[in-house]
């Protein structure tokens, strides 16, 4: 039957995908639950990706075993979907959101596509920590880091530490890692120390935000051996300066 309004109303407020009569298995399965329970939600990623053709035919859920659009398609994402881009876009630019192959490209598909019954509304105070997070995720590679565990609360991600629920610290030294730090790890709200040491991570380092007084939680910064390059804008020095633990020694920085 068709969900009644009552219904709607209720599910597009629920902040997890967990009501009554839940069946993990119907989640990203690639046929559209849209017409029992709350599958077809943004707290469950509308039905894990399969109430839209786009989405269901780019996911690569685990359960996917069916043929998209089998049971139609209801697709309440687009009604929905400004709301994930004004969210996204706080700290991140619209090139790279729209740049398919971009770390902030795969963050977003997984936030809105593949992220199970962890799946965020965009006005939970958590939503961007997670994207962000999955942002870093996307943009470095390295086994030993791990792999994106949808099914756990982001505080629970390797090298994280957290306080009531928000990131306080993130410690990934001695892992190897190559990629690029995302301008975006800066706009995790109360961040309170960063060490990505003795790793291979390259590029610049830059923060996407004009105002660096929200940047004034972190109290370590050590990015040293790493291969990080180029001239830090006057703006970052100038904050950087004031982190009470910094080290970026033995990267290639002009400026530093």
């Amino acid at each position: 039957r068709e969900l009644r309004n009552l219904d709607r109303e209720y599910c597009a407020k629920i902040k997890e995908c967990n009501f009554s009569g839940f069946d993990e298995s119907f989640i990203g399965d690639g046929w559209c639950d849209w017409n029992i329970g709350c599958y077809n939600s943004a707290a469950c990623g509308f039905d894990g990706g399969d109430c839209c053709k786009e989405s269901c035919e780019a996911s690569t859920h685990k359960n996917k075993w069916l043929t998209c659009g089998m049971g139609g398609y209801v697709c309440m994402q687009e009604k929905s979907l400004d709301s994930y881009s004004t969210m996204f876009e706080i700290v991140s630019s619209e090139s790279d959101l729209a740049e398919e192959g971009s770390a902030q490209y795969a963050a977003a598909m997984f936030i809105k596509f593949e992220d199970g019954d962890h799946a965020l509304s965009p006005d939970d105070d958590r939503f961007l920590q997670r994207y962000i997070m999955a942002v870093f995720y996307f943009g470095v590679s390295n086994a030993a880091y791990g792999t994106l565990e949808a099914a756990s609360h982001e505080c629970k991600w390797p090298g994280v530490t957290c306080s009531n629920g928000k990131i306080r610290e993130i410690k990934l030294d001695n892992l190897q890692m190559t990629g690029s730090i995302p301008a975006e790890i800066f706009s995790i709200p109360g961040l309170e120390s960063l060490d990505l040491s003795h790793n291979d991570l390259s590029g610049e380092l830059r923060a996407n935000i004009d105002d660096y007084d929200q940047l004034a939680s972190l109290q370590l910064l050590n990015l040293s051996y790493n291969n990080l390059s180029g001239e830090i804008s006057d703006g970052v020095l100038d904050y950087l300066n004031e982190i009470d633990d910094l080290n970026l020694e033995s990267n290639k920085f002009t400026n530093v």
